[in-house]
């Protein structure tokens, strides 16, 4: 649990030297810290408890200066290339020019090695659902769709675990109702008759990025719920960028828990020493 490793997760992306506590921290798996982890740690002696707190507090520390010198992904060439694609407009599929635009968005979004810190997707998330709503009444459906299942669908690949199970139980339960995370990325698909996961169905016919978007509110919802969201017949995805700001902060909260208390178990542990040697 306290030993270092170097993982790479569903995302793609590799986490070097760090711990199973560490990690769940990077990957902002406060569900993970305080069901698993939490209990394991109550049960180790005094000085790994210690270890594990140390351990969190610097992990933390990496984050909250990543958060302070975070930016966004630059959108601003991407949605002109989409507004000004008429081969788009009229087909549904990109022009030569587009896919150029595309591939470089794609580049920077590749899977990498994290020596610090974490990777932001949902922040970056935020700011493509603002891109998308922004450009709703512009753009007809198929350059939205075009949108949703490429841009959206590249940085829902990079998701880690957690946050596709919580995508994948719809924030409608996990941010609107507060309901507990069944961790499960099984998706109901409304393409075919596909078992399909967040990534794609295990034969590989549908893609995530290439054949669909996961529609990350009404995941659960029976069929047409999130054609009408995106399609802006339930006010757009507008709503969508708040929630996942939401389940940010919900993340840092149980975080917080988390360090609590570990910091008690620590004070427990001083005190109960310093009670001994008097």
């Amino acid at each position: 649990m306290l030993a270092r490793g170097t993982v790479t997760t569903s995302s793609g992306h590799t986490y070097e030297n760090v711990s199973a506590v560490e990690l769940a921290c990077v990957l902002d798996d406060d569900d993970m810290c305080n069901s698993v982890l939490m209990p394991a740690i109550k049960k180790l002696p005094a000085h790994m408890i210690k270890t594990a707190d140390e351990q969190l507090a610097k992990k933390m520390a990496e984050v909250e200066k990543q958060c302070s010198e975070f930016k966004p992904y630059d959108f601003s060439a991407i949605a002109k290339a989409i507004a000004a694609d008429e081969t788009l407009k009229a087909t549904g599929k990109a022009s030569p020019e587009t896919e150029k635009v595309l591939s470089k968005f794609k580049t920077y979004f590749e899977p990498m090695v994290i020596k610090f810190g974490k990777s932001f997707i949902k922040e970056h998330m935020q700011e493509g659902y603002k891109v998308y709503d922004q450009n709703w009444k512009p753009w007809n459906g198929k350059q939205l769709l075009w949108f949703l299942i490429n841009i959206i669908g590249t940085m829902q690949c990079r998701a880690e675990k957690c946050f596709e199970q919580a995508c994948s139980q719809g924030l409608k339960e996990i941010v609107d109702k507060k309901k507990p995370l069944r961790r499960d990325v099984k998706l109901k698909n409304y393409i075919n008759d596909k078992a399909l996961t967040w990534r794609g169905s295990f034969d590989g016919e549908l893609l995530l990025s290439r054949d669909y978007f996961v529609e990350i509110y009404y995941a659960a919802e029976p069929p047409g719920s999130a054609e009408r969201a995106w399609r802006g017949g339930d006010g757009g995805l507008a709503g969508y960028g708040w929630r996942l700001e939401e389940l940010c902060r919900a993340n840092r909260s149980g975080m917080e828990k988390f360090k609590q208390q570990l910091q008690d178990l620590v004070h427990q542990i001083v005190l109960g020493q310093c009670l001994h040697r008097s």
